[in-house]
């Protein structure tokens, strides 16, 4: 329903030009009683949805959902080499300090993952090759 709600959102607001700039705005920080209401109206007519439609949807959503995992992967390893880059200029330039820091943290993430991995396995892990929830 979020999904409906913000794609007739997004496709009022797609056709905005230059000659009409201020209704942008005012749809995205004003009319709050227009978006209450269409959001009340969805509410009301998804009730009304058969088990198809979701069933459609999750199927749909499942596939998107990986893509968009994919591209936050993407993202947060870009985020972290321009960070890692930045913290790397810094001890360049003289900050000792950065390079313990560094290393500390890393030691730290590192041993997270491997404590993580083990309590999965310690959680879910049956003893006799079936997942077990």
């Amino acid at each position: 329903m979020a999904f409906v709600y913000f794609l007739i959102e997004f496709i009022i607001t797609l056709n905005i030009t230059d000659k009409a700039p201020m209704f942008g705005k005012k749809l995205n920080e004003e009319m709050w009683t227009i978006k209450v209401c269409l959001w009340v109206v969805l509410s009301i007519l998804f009730v009304f949805v058969g088990d198809g439609f979701f069933s459609i949807v999750a199927e749909i959503a499942k596939y998107l959902g990986s893509i968009f995992v994919f591209i936050m992967i993407v993202t947060l390893i870009d985020f972290l080499y321009k960070w890692s880059a930045h913290w790397a200029k810094i001890y360049d330039d003289g900050a000792q300090i950065f390079a313990v820091i560094m290393i500390l943290t890393s030691v730290f993430l590192y041993g997270m993952c491997i404590w993580f991995t083990y309590k999965n396995f310690e959680w879910f892990y049956n003893g006799n090759d079936v997942c077990d929830t």
